[in-house]
């Protein structure tokens, strides 16, 4: 009988453990690492919350201007704009630092991927010779440098697919790279102080890198500026 009582608590014991490993499996709320924008730090959703965020970081953009996407083709120029245009939500402009018209952008979340797969296409064709030249964080992105450079923005590196051949760098020059405005040379004709080739073509050199949504695609902040 005890025999008995014995096999029958053990056979319990048993039941309560696997019980409890089924439901520490099926009911856990541990989820793998986050990736894409959504590990790039706090999401802004409005230009209105970019420009606090600014205005914290830096003290300055104390007034953001709403833009319409006709002003975004006279800031970019046409081929950055027929890039970035169709993935952009809304954008305004501000002034910080040596950037007269700061450019601040929000995307459609539930677009990046195409995004990212629509400038690796045009790299692949030889359309466009580089990467985006904003800096990104989660959900939105600056245009120039100041982001990537004070503000810990990350730059956004999307590589052809393998075996595509790209034109080196032959439709930037003829759109123009980014002034002092945020904006493109083919505008103004200056090229201070906005992102050159050179710079947006930089290895990671250690910095903090973490997978985009396409395929092909990362995030990458330069180094010192780690979340």
């Amino acid at each position: 009988m005890r025999v008995g009582v014995m096999l029958g608590g053990c056979a319990a014991a048993a039941a309560l453990l696997v019980g409890s490993a089924a439901c520490s499996a099926g009911g856990s709320t541990t989820s793998g690492p986050t990736l894409g924008a959504t590990a790039l730090g706090p999401p802004l959703t409005t230009t209105t919350q970019i420009a606090e965020w600014l205005r914290e970081k830096t003290g300055e953009c104390a007034q953001a201007e709403q833009r319409t996407m006709e002003q975004f083709a006279e800031f970019l120029g046409p081929l950055r704009t027929k890039l970035y245009a169709p993935y952009v939500a809304e954008w305004a402009t501000c002034k910080v630092g040596p950037y007269e018209r700061l450019g601040l952008v929000v995307f459609h979340r539930d677009r990046l991927a195409e995004f990212q797969k629509s400038w690796q296409a045009a790299r692949a064709s030889g359309e466009v010779g580089d990467d985006p030249d904003f800096g990104f964080g989660n959900g939105f992105a600056l245009s120039g440098t100041l982001g990537l450079e004070s503000l810990g923005l990350h730059h956004l590196r999307c590589s052809p697919a393998a075996g595509s051949a790209s034109t080196a760098n032959s439709a930037r020059e003829a759109d123009g790279a980014p002034t002092t405005d945020g904006g493109s040379t083919a505008n103004s004709g200056s090229a201070t102080g906005g992102t050159s080739t050179a710079e947006s073509g930089t290895e990671d050199g250690g910095g903090h890198t973490l997978p985009a949504e396409a395929p092909g695609c990362v995030y990458i902040q330069p180094p010192g500026h780690h979340h």
